[in-house]
């Protein structure tokens, strides 16, 4: 097959492929990159005609297959691309930039050769990428440079389809294809719910919440200590999680908390706030424990209280070594003696104290022993 019957057999090859397609023109959902064909989806816009028709050429391209060839100064060629929403873009355009003897002949700071707008927002601001220029490759009209042409952070106000034009400012030039990459920020993550508190001490509490959003990078736990006003507790919990434990608390402390998940996009709004009361610590032991007032029937229990927090002291005994039991644990707060009234004579009684809240009993005290007297005989 001679050259004049491969190109009409791939013209009428392309042919049959776009009437399998509803339109010319297709529609590219933008959302990290696409690239886009242009010779498989562009429309003519103008076609001068002087040194040949705007045509998708086989012959210039020795890596990338089919490329577009705007012959004339004043060809242009459109393609439609829809970007799902308003945000920055990239843009980059494989094209011919050079020929034999100059590799940058058609870029802005030589020739300015092309130009790249957007319907409703004018003119793009492209620049050459040196660091992309191809080998050079040989072929009918004076050899071909590629390289990419570049235009970054493009803002676009409104999501929609776009239709971008490429116009040629020269003659000879060539077109592959177009790349588009989202550079916008992600949006916001939906904040957390449902925080509740579990595992409540006097020294630490668990935080739990649903997690409402699969794009967040991290949480941020705020913390309201005592009345004290919100202060960032933590950020650094990981995407995904779903509770948190807090080692930072005291005992009889009211702590308020609320989270929120947080991303490249900015920091959710706050879950809901919930007030969690950590339990009191047990109270220190009594000490100095000793006895008075010994008699066949009673005798006097002393003790130095060193605890500010208990509800109640409680006293245990061993009678005569039948082991220790509770005498009492109503002995009020604050108080420093006890007397039993339960003893008998020629008894022997150890003691030890203990304080108590409701996080639980202290250590005990000292123990005692006391020795009842036996009953005088008449």
């Amino acid at each position: 097959m001679n050259n004049l019957s491969t190109y009409k057999y791939l013209k009428m090859k392309k042919y049959i492929v776009l009437l399998a397609v509803i339109s010319m023109i297709y529609s590219f959902n933008i959302a990290t990159a696409q690239r886009i064909e242009i010779e498989d989806d562009y429309q003519v816009v103008n076609n001068v005609g002087s040194n040949g028709s705007l045509y998708v050429d086989y012959s210039s391209n020795n890596s990338n297959g089919a490329v577009v060839r705007l012959s004339d100064d004043g060809d242009e060629l459109s393609v439609s691309i829809n970007i799902p929403q308003s945000g920055t873009y990239d843009f980059s355009v494989w094209v011919r930039c050079g020929s034999n003897g100059n590799s940058t002949r058609f870029w802005p700071t030589s020739y300015d050769s092309y130009e790249f707008s957007i319907e409703g927002m004018g003119t793009l601001n492209f620049t050459g990428n040196v660091g992309t220029i191809s080998e050079f490759f040989q072929f009918d009209f004076g050899g071909v440079y590629w390289g990419l042409m570049e235009a970054k952070n493009v803002s676009i106000s409104s999501a929609g389809t776009k239709v971008f034009h490429i116009k040629s400012n020269d003659v000879w030039l060539l077109v592959d294809y177009m790349e588009v990459t989202n550079t916008s920020p992600p949006a916001t993550p939906t904040a957390p719910s449902n925080l509740a508190a579990s595992n409540v001490s006097s020294s630490s509490l668990q935080l739990n919440w649903t997690d409402n959003s699969n794009d967040e990078d991290n949480f941020v736990v705020e913390r309201n200590a005592n009345g004290g006003g919100y202060l960032e507790l933590t950020s650094t919990i990981s995407a995904n999680s779903t509770s948190y434990t807090d080692n930072s608390v005291s005992a009889n402390g009211s702590y308020q908390y609320r989270i929120a998940s947080k991303n490249t996009g900015g920091q959710s709004a706050f879950s809901n706030e919930i007030t969690v009361n950590t339990t009191s610590n047990a109270p220190a032991a009594p000490s100095s424990l000793s006895s008075s007032n010994v008699s066949s029937s009673s005798l006097q229990l002393n003790w130095t209280d060193n605890s500010n927090d208990e509800d109640n002291f409680i006293i245990e005994r061993n009678a005569n070594g039948a082991g220790y039991q509770v005498l009492t644990s109503s002995v009020a707060a604050n108080s420093t003696s006890y007397t039993d009234n339960s003893v008998s004579a020629d008894g022997s009684y150890e003691y030890r104290v203990a304080s108590a809240n409701s996080a639980g009993p202290s250590a005990y005290s000292n123990v005692i022993t006391a020795n009842t007297p036996s009953v005088k005989s008449l």
